[in-house]
């Protein structure tokens, strides 16, 4: 197997830096304080991070958020599957850090994988014109949103600009 350790993992992001967030070490050791356990493995130029999650029974489910990273070649999806039998998983969800109609998923889809219905991250930014007064953006909006807009309005939720990085990743550690 191609299991490395977390001074190697960092050594290869450090060589892909398009890299998701969600595979670098520090994800993996943040997940890990939840239950999951981070598997780093490099096969060739390609690599993926891949948690595990404990089930009853000894069996596990596996999770490659946002990966992998690098080119997914039939080598990489071998080494993915030995890590995985190794690790009683049942399943393997594979989010790559792409957007649907620009991925090939052919290797995947080559390698055993089908589409899930499942997401667990979120598929697209999405980006809402600034032009005209609230009312206008709100009109472009679905139904719901505006209502939730509206109940924040109504509790007094305040929306600030601020550049306080700090702050900001102190909010993203928490969610």
């Amino acid at each position: 197997m191609y299991t490395v350790t977390q001074s190697d993992w960092e050594d290869f992001i450090g060589q892909n830096p398009s890299c998701h967030l969600l595979q670098t070490n520090q994800w993996g050791e943040f997940k890990a304080q939840f239950g999951w356990q981070p598997v780093r493995i490099i096969a060739g130029h390609s690599g993926a991070q891949i948690l595990f999650r404990r089930l009853p029974l000894g069996y596990s489910i596996a999770y490659i958020p946002k990966g992998p990273v690098g080119e997914i070649t039939p080598t990489l999806l071998t080494e993915i599957e030995e890590i995985c039998v190794d690790q009683k998983a049942i399943i393997i969800y594979v989010e790559p850090d792409a957007w649907e109609e620009d991925f090939d998923a052919s290797q995947l889809i080559e390698g055993g994988f089908r589409e899930s219905r499942i997401s667990i991250q979120p598929r697209r930014t999405i980006v809402i014109e600034l032009d005209g007064d609230e009312d206008i953006w709100l009109e472009r909006m679905k139904q719901k949103t505006r209502y939730n807009i509206r109940l924040a309005k109504k509790k007094n939720v305040e929306v600030n600009s601020s550049k306080d990085v700090d702050t900001f990743i102190r909010l993203m550690k928490i969610t």
